[in-house]
């Protein structure tokens, strides 16, 4: 049996610049951490700053970060990598070229093996591509930690290098091959294939009652929808410094795809010891969206609205052929504008972007983009659908005007004012859809010859006692919003 790793490098070249533009959105996260030195049973806080540095809004992202144990070892770094704790943020979403910091809590379980660690944070959504990693939408970013344990440790964790998934390649010669992940094997639908599954217990006491769990998805493993297959290995024992091994015949979904498989490795009561994440490709017509996005969440009468659609080509390089993909816009129920196009499928040109554009007759917001691909026979590869609701998204200005009185009333106007008189200032602000914006927050006056602020604002007026002298240009130096 011969054993062989993929990687996912090697697989995008000779044409890797070409396919991160296709592959990746256009944006960054950052992640900072409070201190580098914790005590197992401690909690991580983590800030993190996503960048949507795209033309387009982004909808329904979200967080997944992991802790990473890092074994000694002068090995190759993949096996003696074990994720002990995963945490699911919630969505965001965030206008073309918009940021937000956000807040993530990693408790550390209290068994965690003293050491090195790494933490791993990727913005994904339930459709990012599965390859690898299973989160590759943005590149991810990662972060060192020492984690100190003086009580009780437990190090074990999934055998990464003698976790294989083998399977035939060709029906012709029924020639078997095995792959140690994460990028899988190529094999037909609805056949037998052997997992053999690794445990390694690398600490010097016994440990019992632990259960395996495989979970094949057809998207997306990290929010733990319904599987398309699962089963439970149970392990009685395993012996200290010893590794625990077993074979499992799978069947293959009958669905052409690439399949992520999750492996959990839990104790008896539910605590997470080991995740590790393989792939197995079913061969066959399959496509897959993976991109699907407006440029705006909110459109003026008249205008017009450009769709992005962008989904892969089957999984193995000899299945090719005709498709159709469908791209409409929905506003509840009603699909109101709607394209069909005839599309090429292979692996010559593994993701392919298709645009579409809707001339709007009327304004349209809280509106769902949604695709449908389907094969010659009309049999449907994918479809997906996500909605676009204006209250979704932070609200964005498109004019702020400023005006200042010395009454209450504002039945004068003016940037000139006695020492120590009382200004009064009101904020005129609308959005992107023209309508009036109610300011609650903090803002700035400034000139050469003062500055004033923040003043507290609650409905768009506030009255402030002026202390200096000069005269006000109304020059927004800030305004922290609360809309």
């Amino acid at each position: 049996m011969n054993a062989k790793i993929a990687f996912l490098l090697l697989l995008l070249l000779p044409n890797a610049f070409a396919w991160e533009r296709e592959f990746f959105w256009n944006g960054q996260i950052s992640l900072m951490a409070e201190k580098s030195e914790l005590n197992a049973g401690e909690t991580l806080n983590l800030s993190v700053r996503i960048d949507n540095l795209a033309n387009a809004p982004l909808a329904d992202a979200y967080l997944v970060v992991q802790l990473v144990r890092i074994a000694d070892g002068e090995g190759f770094l993949f096996y003696r990598e074990n994720i002990i704790a995963e945490k699911i943020s919630e969505r965001y979403s965030l206008r073309p070229k918009e940021s937000k910091t956000v807040v993530v809590n990693l408790k550390i379980p209290e068994y965690a093996p003293e050491g090195s660690y790494r933490v791993d944070a990727y913005l994904k959504t339930p459709r990012t591509y599965v390859v690898g990693v299973p989160h590759i939408f943005v590149y991810p970013t990662s972060l060192q930690l020492s984690i100190k344990n003086s009580s009780k440790q437990r190090d074990i964790a999934i055998d990464r290098e003698n976790t294989l998934i083998c399977g035939p390649l060709s029906e012709a010669n029924f020639e078997v091959d095995c792959y140690a992940g994460p990028v899988g094997v190529i094999v037909e639908p609805e056949k037998k294939i052997k997992i053999t599954v690794a445990v390694k217990n690398n600490s010097q006491q016994e440990e019992r009652n632990l259960k395996l769990k495989l979970m094949f998805y057809y998207y997306d493993d990290t929010l733990l929808e319904a599987a398309v297959k699962n089963f439970v290995v149970n392990i009685d024992r395993i012996a200290p410094n010893s590794t625990w091994k077993k074979e499992v015949d799978v069947l293959t979904p009958k669905k052409p795809g690439a399949y992520p498989v999750r492996i959990v490795l839990a104790d008896a009561e539910g605590n997470i010891l080991s995740i590790f994440r393989h792939r197995v490709n079913v061969k066959g017509m399959s496509s897959r969206l993976v991109f699907l996005y407006p440029d705006r969440i909110y459109y003026k009468k008249g205008s017009t609205a450009k769709i992005v659609a962008r989904f892969l080509s089957p999984s193995d390089a000899s299945t090719e052929g005709s498709a159709t993909i469908e791209v409409y816009l929905m506003k509840g129920t009603d699909k109101l504008y709607s394209e069909k196009r005839t599309i090429k499928l292979t692996q010559r040109v593994p993701i392919r972007t298709e645009e579409f554009n809707f001339n709007l007759k009327e304004a349209l917001q809280d509106f769902t983009v949604g695709a449908l691909i389907l094969d010659s026979a009309n049999n449907i590869l994918d479809s997906y659908e996500q909605r676009y609701y204006y209250s979704s998204f932070s609200r964005a200005l498109s004019s702020l005007e400023l005006f200042t009185s010395p009454d209450a009333e504002f039945r004068e106007l003016t940037e000139h004012f006695i020492v120590a008189s009382p200004i009064y200032v009101k904020v005129k602000a609308t959005d992107d859809r023209g309508l009036d914006v109610r300011i609650d927050g903090k803002l700035y006056i400034e000139s050469d010859d003062l500055s004033l602020g923040p003043f507290e604002f609650k409905g768009n007026t506030q009255d402030r006692t002026r202390t200096e002298a000069g005269n006000i240009h109304s020059e927004v130096r800030g305004l922290q919003q609360n809309l």
